[in-house]
């Protein structure tokens, strides 16, 4: 015996021996044995060994442990039992637990079906046929048309190539056409340039690496690793708990299923329970379910496709775009950035919030981004804790729900039966057409709507453009049209500010303390003849042009109001009674602010002028000579006339 490397001892050794007949005993320990070009007897003893036989008919006994046989040899044949090895020679075997065969070049065959053992085998070129056995294999045939057979156990099969891959259960199309039998799991790397590796057909579990390349990775129904590796990179892992890297460049992952997901940056809940690194892009289709798929939590861009069934869709952080499809679809889209949001056939809700203003139009929504809209039925705006602006006086397709929350928020309506609230804050409210619902909140709100039609306003509605319902609201400006209308407050407990527009119009305050003003002068030169009412509160009636009619108090106001009276441009009436019963009855009174005898103003006093009596002055702050009119029954102070001297005027009525 000659031993050119190593000798024999208690630790882990590394013995090669010469061409001669050796026989080596390897002692304790993980040892490696080589024994050359003679008819060896090679014995490993304690450990888990590696015993090479080389060339020769060699005696090989790996003793306890886990123990392999290795036999290396361009364009040979290889057989293995449990007892025996044929190829380089005839050796024999012993407490062999597994076995590496390589051969390269040539059409080879290697049978290891009566072994008990697994076998690691790589033929090489060539049209080779493999033979696995009952144990665990790993298994390459490389280029050429191969036929592999794993046998018992879990077998693996490995190929790598600048090649495109196609698996089956039953073959691999790349280096060649390969024959696959037995086969549990399969792994595939590709090259520099950009492959395309295909295991959709393949009910085992597969490992796909890219590599370089602009790669598309699609996995099967096993519980599969894809790895892109460089470029920009497509990844499918259809069942399984999968595993996807997607490496450097912009990579994207598409799923679809009959069923829910659920994605973050990290995993993808939905056919598997999948993990996801450096995955930039993801699509998700369901079918024909009614399906949740949630990418609130995914920093990236997604493209969510509901399919049929009534789906919900909710996108994430990036420029997405989500599609309802068939079926009555929720949108939510919070993300920051510009998304296309489709609701498809169906009647389908758009949902988004945040602390942000929002403008919403039929093809649009701007706020948390510039989003483009299409086949959206109904949308539900909510703010955050700021001050927000919401409108949706633009939106024509279907009802809206606003929510201000926290702040002074503006909300305004749309075209159809809105819901708008205005939670914490001092809000305003803009209704559109429609029967609108406008709920307050806390503080002091204020609803706003306009129109050429007639109103009527009580604490719980307002009839006019629609018939909306009113809560927790404190005050309520409207404004008329060209026409001549009826606006109706009398029934309001809160504030109101009234305006008619054009037209001969007709304006009732309500309980509050309200302003109202009458029609000015239309752009046809027109003025309109109003009728200004203001009830109870401490009321400006602004008569503004035309012959108007304005009348300050309630018919016996007992209330202690004080109200501003000003008829401006026209022949105007300033009402202070009703009938015989004088208003301002009490501590109140009203300011007449621009009486003017040369354009016939009248005062409309209860009973005659012998029951007033009438004493210039000058109110505190003044310019001018005041007329004080006072009841002489009891020197009620019932109205001021400023800048008037009315002492031999005949203007009362």
């Amino acid at each position: 015996m000659a031993i050119i490397i190593g000798s024999p001892t208690d630790s882990s050794d590394n013995i090669v021996a010469d061409a001669a007949n050796d026989n080596i005993d390897a002692l304790a320990g993980n040892d490696t044995v080589a024994g050359g070009a003679g008819n060896d007897t090679l014995l490993g003893n304690t450990g888990a060994d590696v015993l090479i036989g080389g060339a020769g008919n060699d005696s090989i006994d790996g003793g306890s442990g886990i123990d392999r046989v290795v036999a290396e040899q361009a364009d040979v044949n290889y057989t293995i039992t449990d007892t025996s090895l044929t190829g380089n020679g005839t050796d024999q075997l012993n407490s062999i637990e597994n076995a590496t065969l390589f051969t390269l070049g040539g059409n080879n065959f290697i049978d290891a079906s009566a072994f008990s053992g697994s076998i690691y085998s790589f033929t090489g070129h060539g049209n080779d046929t493999i033979l696995g056995g009952a144990g665990n294999d790993a298994i390459s045939g490389q280029s050429g048309d191969d036929s592999i057979d794993g046998g018992g156990g879990f077998d693996l099969y490995f190929e790598s190539g600048d090649v495109n891959f196609f698996l089956t259960n039953n073959s691999l199309t790349g280096q060649g056409t390969d024959s696959l039998t037995s086969i549990e799991r399969v792994v595939l790397t590709g090259g520099a340039s950009s492959n395309i590796m295909n295991a959709s057909s393949f009910t085992g579990s597969v490992s796909l690496t890219g590599r370089g390349g602009n790669d598309i990775l699609d996995g099967g129904t096993g519980n599969d690793i894809l790895n892109g590796g460089d470029g920009n990179d497509f990844f499918s892992g259809r069942g399984g708990n999968d595993t996807f890297d997607g490496g450097a460049g912009i990579d994207t992952l598409i799923e679809s299923r009959n069923g829910n997901f659920t994605l973050t940056d990290t995993s993808l809940i939905g056919n598997g329970t999948d993990t996801l690194s450096s995955i930039d892009r993801v699509t998700l289709t369901t079918a024909t379910g009614n399906d949740i798929i949630n990418a609130s939590s995914f920093t990236g861009t997604v493209n969510l496709f509901g399919g049929g069934g009534n789906d919900i869709l909710a996108g994430g952080a990036g420029g997405d775009s989500l599609n309802g499809g068939d079926g009555d679809d929720g949108l939510n889209d919070n993300g920051a950035s510009n998304d296309t949001l489709d609701g498809g056939a169906g009647f389908d809700v758009l949902n988004q919030s945040g602390n942000v203003n929002f403008t919403l139009t039929d093809t649009s929504l701007i706020g948390n981004g510039t989003d483009t809209l299409s086949g959206i039925e109904f949308v539900r705006l909510e703010g955050g804790s700021s001050a927000n602006s919401l409108n949706a006086r633009d939106f024509t397709r279907g009802d809206v729900r606003l929510l201000g929350l926290g702040g002074d928020d503006v909300l305004i309506g749309g075209t159809r039966n809105d819901l708008l609230e205005g939670g914490d804050g001092n809000d305003n409210f803009g209704g559109g057409l429609g029967n609108d619902i406008f709920n307050g909140g806390a503080n002091f709100d204020t609803l706003f709507e306009s129109g050429d039609v007639n109103f009527t306003l009580t604490s719980n509605s307002l009839i006019g453009i629609g018939t909306d319902s009113i809560n927790s609201i404190e005050r309520v400006e409207l404004v008329g049209g060209f026409s001549s209308n009826i606006i109706n407050a009398s029934g309001f407990l809160g504030s109101v500010r009234l305006a008619g527009g054009g037209g001969n119009d007709f304006l009732a305050g309500g309980e509050g303390n309200d302003y109202i003003a009458g029609s000015p002068t239309d752009p046809g030169g027109a003025r309109g003849n109003d009728r200004l009412f203001g009830g109870d509160g401490n009321d400006i009636l602004d008569g503004q042009g035309g012959n108007d009619t304005l009348i300050g108090g309630d018919a016996i106001d007992t209330q202690s109001d004080f109200d501003r009276l000003a008829g401006f441009v026209g022949a105007d009436t300033f009402v202070l009674s009703d009938g015989n019963v004088s208003h301002y009855q009490g501590a109140g009174f009203a300011v007449i602010e621009d009486y003017r005898f040369l354009d016939g103003d009248l005062i409309d006093l209860a009973g005659s002028r012998d029951q007033y009596n009438l004493i210039l002055g000058n109110t505190q702050g003044g310019s001018g000579i005041d007329t004080f009119i006072h009841l002489k029954s009891n020197g009620d102070l019932i109205a001021i006339a400023a800048d008037a001297n009315l002492i031999e005027a005949s203007v009362f009525i």
